[in-house]
């Protein structure tokens, strides 16, 4: 166990070390100076109030079972950080290897981290055993009655009562003008509908919802929910025959409680929806079903099958009539490693194990995250509808292959497209549930059992349609068919029956050498649909990833996002998973050189522009509105999405930074960001380049002028200026289309535009009105907006001042927007500085009574920048002085490596084997010695002015009466005697002059500025 100090308390031990990706020491010491005891469970204690299924009963037995498991779980947490770092340092090693024999990423012989064993034996990645894709394997326990069947399964959160209702119901809900086929196969099938009550991925876990969650679950297994709505006085509750039968997905292993913590140790989130469910609802066998999410491999399945053996033997020790045995889980094959061993979880949870599923968007991200450090790898791209036709075949064989053959329950994954409205004829429903027939088909002829939906409405449809399918393999298609063409528009008749009756796609044979790669979707080089770094890619992840960022901060976990398909507008549902596929889609372009940061930035910023001031038209539509409940998270979402597709070394998952802001003293901090970071400055730090680059592109708006003047470290006033009024007239649109329309409302301003039009925002309505008129007859006729600083001005000052600019001529107006956009930037600089370096230097300039000053700042390859200070001009020159003996060592020690030439080497020696008469005499003087200060001459050497030529360097060996040089000699025994010495650098760039027979120079001068 790790040992953490933390100020005010003793040493406490981190009994779960793989909990610091989430809770830092700084966050975790935060928590526990809030937290208060738990009244009635001894040394835990808790961030907020207790309700629900939490008592102190259930709350003992949640920290009886963590004791028993936190060891285990300990072990297989660990074993992932380790497995990452092989993982990552394996397949490095491996794109070197292919690179240097010049292998394709689609060749068999391309080398990645499949089969690699670590120091302890263990295969991390891929297959253990030949057949793991084949059929055969003991059985798996006898299913129970309530399981049994085909599973068409709603997945959401049970937090909020209504929608709780709606999912339990959801048989019953019936689109208007439904064809009369569905009631009719729905009459003769028996399936039970089943309601996935996610904790996991579509829920922010929040204490207060969570709580919610786990009363809402138990009232819907006991049948007892209802909830009358406060406005209209509707009563929601719960029907009395074909309900839905929930399965609980608890979250994942990685994720801990923010809010209760036991020993000074956050409690695992899933133990804590595990087995406070448990506790409750211990006496009802079908409660007594999980979906487990984010198993990576067999180690992982034998901690869960000790957490069910142990929670049970705890429950019946308190319950003697208690049927060990009873609990149930259904996997979710979510990650790359997982599938591959499949026929070893099951066996590790062996008598539990019922079924599995595919999450493929986990799948996909998780495969993105194995094959980071590969520039070769592409995940399929999110806005292609038919990923799951077209890429998840082979772990759809796999599935019905292993799981099926074992007797388990085969659920495909998520068909997570929906419609705009619920008009069965128009574009978007017909659409959708084009896609939808083809999505569930497929999974039908790849013999799966079962698929996710993502909307209730499609319940009743899945139902029947598995029905159809069932009658249709006995021979009669009739059903079948007259179902697909009453739902379907004539026009797509003949395209789904073609595809409905014809074969799958053709899948790789399993002995082919790809075959495991095919299995990930680890083998393609670029989507056929759109190219990952295409622009319109980046921005629809980036459009997505922003609203779904926002709106979990806001407490939701799952929201269904406007997209286009086809040119149709459509809805997708997104939750954490989909998140996560779209971080790591573009994470990868930007890593890998493929798509510019600048770019990213710039597209980031725009799609920001767009959801504030809601520009939805008929092809793009804000879903998350900017608005008083998104209106704190929005720019806090820019943040983490930019840190989550930008960082070098990215988080292992998105949770890792978005956790901390469940806590409810950052979440009602006015600033969360702000908040956050002042408790753990490191967790969500940003590069500077890019925050630099952010605050540039704030202050003005323009590509160009934030990706030059990002390079500074300082602002540059004059720089500045000068971009601005150099602009040209697209420079200007694009600068001005960031900046807010005069007479704008305030809601659609951001807090700078709002600031500086404060005095139009209190004038009278009949102004504003005005001036946005005659804003628009002056972007009429000069094609672009009235731009002028606002600050201090009134409505009625902006007003006489449009009015007599639009009098001018084009040219004139141009230059005018020039100005005003820098006077406009120009206040922001200095209102808002990006640091107090430029007001720090000047006031030393003061204090000291320094007449003149220049300093230079290097913060990377190319990137300097010249500050002038005082009566310092950028023409005024100053010597480097001992600079260039920093600059100077580091060039020669890196010269002589590349000769292969050691530093113990005699000088004289090296002079003798050139052209050069000059020796000092001396053998024992070497390399080091030069650049040591430890036996030569000359204390300073004097420079030359700049408007003399430099004589060459051999001019000062022997003396130069001219610039007041003495001869260079020895005076110390070498390396005995620190004295400080500019001869030794004289020496060294003559030495390497005399062996290049070229100018230091020529040498140095970097290559694009010869």
């Amino acid at each position: 166990m790790d040992t953490l100090p933390t100020e005010g308390l003793r040493p406490m031990k981190r009994s779960i070390s793989y909990y610091r990706d989430y809770i830092s020491d700084a966050y975790l010491s935060h928590l526990l100076k809030e937290a208060t005891p738990v009244a009635g469970v001894e040394n835990l204690v808790q961030i907020g109030q207790t309700g629900g299924l939490e008592n102190a009963q259930s709350l003992s037995f949640l920290c009886e079972l963590y004791e028993k498991l936190e060891g285990d779980l300990n072990k297989v947490l660990l074993q992932r950080i380790k497995d990452r770092k092989f993982i990552d340092e394996r397949t490095k090693a491996s794109v070197a290897f292919n690179k240097d024999w010049k292998r394709d990423f689609l060749s068999p012989e391309y080398r990645t981290v499949f089969g690699l064993e670590d120091g302890d034996g263990r295969i991390v990645m891929g297959p253990k055993r030949a057949d793991y894709h084949a059929a055969g394997g003991k059985p798996v326990a006898a299913i129970p009655e309530y399981l049994q069947g085909n599973h068409v399964t709603l997945f959401g959160p049970p937090d909020n009562a209504k929608l709780s209702i709606n999912a339990m119901n959801a048989y019953h809900r019936k689109l208007k003008d439904e064809p009369a086929i569905v009631e009719e196969l729905l009459s003769t099938q028996k399936n039970t509908p089943k309601w996935g009550a996610d904790d996991e991925d579509s829920k922010t876990p929040l204490r207060a919802d969570l709580i919610s969650a786990g009363e809402n679950l138990t009232k819907c297994l006991d049948g007892e929910l209802s909830i009358t709505d406060e406005v209209t006085g509707k009563k929601y509750e719960l029907v009395n025959e074909k309900r839905s039968h929930p399965i609980k997905r608890f979250p994942g292993l990685a994720l801990p409680s923010f809010f209760l913590f036991y020993k000074n140790n956050p409690l695992p989130l899933h133990l804590y929806d595990f087995a406070l469910h448990l506790f409750k609802n211990w006496h009802n066998p079908e409660a007594m079903v999980f979906y487990v999410p984010k198993l990576e491999n067999e180690e992982e399945a034998r901690y869960i099958r000790i957490m069910l053996e142990t929670a049970e033997k705890m429950i019946n020790k308190i319950h003697p009539e208690y049927k060990i045995g009873t609990i149930r889980v259904m996997i979710v094959l979510e990650n790359p490693r997982a599938v591959f061993r499949t026929h070893e979880i099951m066996d590790e949870l062996y008598p539990y194990f019922v079924g599995a599923s595919l999450g493929w968007h986990d799948y996909l991200a998780s495969t993105a995250r194995l094959f980071k450090e590969d520039a070769n790898y592409r995940i399929p791209v999110k806005a292609d509808p038919d990923i799951v036709i077209k890429y998840i075949k082979a772990s759809h064989d796999l599935l019905a292959s292993v799981v099926g053959s074992r007797g388990g329950v085969k659920v495909g994954g998520m068909y997570g497209i929906l419609p705009v409205t619920n008009d069965l004829m128009g574009p978007s429903f017909q659409l959708t549930i084009k896609g939808y027939i083809r999505d569930v088909i497929t999974q039908f002829k790849r013999d799966l059992t079962g698929f996710w939906v993502a909307h209730p409405d499609f319940v009743r449809l899945g139902l029947a349609l598995v029905e159809a399918w069932n009658i249709h393999k006995k021979g009669d298609s009739s059903k079948l068919n007259t179902m697909v063409t009453s739902l379907l528009d004539k026009k797509y008749h003949q395209e789904v029956l073609d595809f409905i009756h014809g074969p799958d796609i053709e899948g790789l044979n399993k002995n082919d050498p790809m075959y495991a790669r095919s299995l990930i979707v680890a083998d393609i080089k670029e989507s056929n649909y759109i190219a990952n770094n295409h622009p319109d890619e980046i921005r629809y992840n980036v459009f997505q990833s922003l609203q779904y960022i926002t709106d979990w901060l806001s407490g939701n976990g799952c929201v269904a996002l406007p997209t286009q398909i086809a040119g149709v507008p459509a809805r997708v549902m997104d939750d954490l998973a989909t998140a996560e596929r779209s971080r790591w889609e573009v994470w990868h372009e930007i890593h890998h050189g493929r798509f510019s940061l600048e770019d990213f930035l710039r597209i980031a910023h725009e799609e920001l522009h767009f959801i504030r001031k809601d520009k939805s038209n008929d092809k793009k539509i804000v879903q998350v509105k900017w608005d008083e409940r998104t209106d704190k998270w929005y720019p806090l979402a820019f943040n983490l999405m930019v840190k989550l597709m930008t960082d070098p070394e990215p988080v292992e998952f998105a949770t890792q930074l978005l956790l901390p802001f469940t806590i409810e003293s950052v979440r009602n901090a006015a600033d969360p960001w702000k908040a956050a970071t002042l408790i753990d400055p490191m967790k969500f730090k940003v590069s500077d380049k890019i925050l630099r680059f952010n605050y540039y592109f704030e202050m003005c708006g323009n590509l160009s002028f934030a990706e030059t003047l990002s390079k500074n470290t300082a602002v540059d006033l004059q720089h500045a200026q000068h971009l601005i009024m150099n602009f040209d007239k697209a420079g200007i649109l694009e600068a001005a289309s960031f900046h807010g329309d005069i007479g704008e409302g305030k809601k659609t301003l951001d807090k700078m535009a709002s600031s500086e039009q404060a005095k139009v925002l209190s004038e009278d309505q009949k102004i504003k009105t005005e001036l946005i008129e005659q804003g628009k007859n002056y972007l009429n006729k000069f094609g672009m907006k009235f731009l002028i600083s606002a600050k201090d001005k009134t409505g009625v000052e902006l007003l006489a001042a449009l009015k007599e600019r639009f009098n001018n001529s084009e040219t004139q107006e141009i230059q005018n927007a020039r100005a005003a956009l820098w006077e406009i930037t120009k206040k922001r600089l200095l209102a808002h500085p990006l640091n107090q370096l430029s007001e720090n230097l000047n006031l030393a300039l003061s204090k000291h009574k320094i007449n003149g000053a220049q300093i230079s700042i290097m913060n990377g390859r190319d990137q300097l920048q010249n500050i002038y200070l005082g009566s310092a001009q950028r023409e005024t020159w100053f010597e480097m002085a001992s600079l260039s003996k920093t600059v100077g060592s580091a060039f020669a020690i890196e010269y002589f490596k590349n000769k292969n030439i050691p530093l113990t080497t005699s000088v004289d020696k090296l002079l003798s084997q050139t052209a050069s008469d000059f020796r000092l005499n001396d053998p024992r003087v070497d390399l080091t010695h030069l650049m040591s200060h430890s036996a030569l001459n000359m204390h300073y050497v004097n420079g030359v002015p700049a408007d003399r030529k430099m004589p060459p360097i051999q001019d000062f060996l022997k003396g130069n009466a001219d610039y007041n040089y003495p001869p260079v000699k020895v005076i110390n025994t070498p390396g005995e005697v620190f004295q400080y010495s500019g001869a030794g650098f004289v020496v060294l760039e003559h030495l390497i002059e005399a062996i290049e027979k070229k100018s230091i120079f020529e040498l140095t001068i970097c290559p694009r500025h010869k």
